[in-house]
């Protein structure tokens, strides 16, 4: 004679619980799968290349890196339609800088536009480089490269200003 099954009751809480338990343990098997570094693809590695060593005191560059810079900068400033650029050699004459690149643009947005791709170049380019006045109001922007400062003016400022004729004696 087969045997009888036996019949387990069930109360309706135990029942609750029992699926509730079937859930978590689904929901962490399913969660612990998403996390798993197995199933995780690797990630590409990124090039790294190596930057130029940044200048931090005026004369850190050689003459060769310096003409290498003020020819960049007069590019980057002639591709941005820049006018009137103008380069003053003040080696042994000045304290704070070797060289004085000078340019004026249109307007102050020219001028900003001007001063934010050269800084975006001049970094990318491995060289420090700050700025100041970089409020299309003024009508200067300054940007200091340490052995090289450009300064950037509106036609009446520049003209207002006037640095080519403080520095007339060094003029290329």
């Amino acid at each position: 004679m087969p045997q009888a099954k036996k019949k387990t009751t069930i109360s309706s809480t135990q029942a609750a619980a029992k699926k509730q338990a079937q859930k978590n343990e689904e929901h962490l098997t399913t969660s612990e799968v998403k996390k798993s570094p197995a199933k995780r693809k690797p990630c590409a590695k990124k090039k790294t290349t190596k930057k130029a060593v940044l200048p931090t005191a005026p004369g850190a560059l050689s003459k060769e890196q310096i003409k290498e810079l003020i020819a960049f900068v007069e590019q980057k400033l002639d591709a941005g339609k820049a006018e009137n650029i103008v380069t003053i050699d003040l080696k042994g004459k000045s304290s704070f800088t070797d060289f004085i690149i000078i340019a004026n643009g249109t307007s102050g947005r020219h001028l900003n536009g001007l001063a934010n791709n050269l800084i975006q170049d001049i970094k990318k380019a491995g060289y420090r480089a700050r700025i100041s006045g970089d409020n299309s109001d003024t009508g200067w922007i300054v940007i200091d490269l340490i052995d090289v400062m450009i300064h950037l003016f509106t036609g009446e400022m520049r003209d207002f200003y006037d640095l080519e004729g403080m520095w007339k004696d060094q003029l290329k």
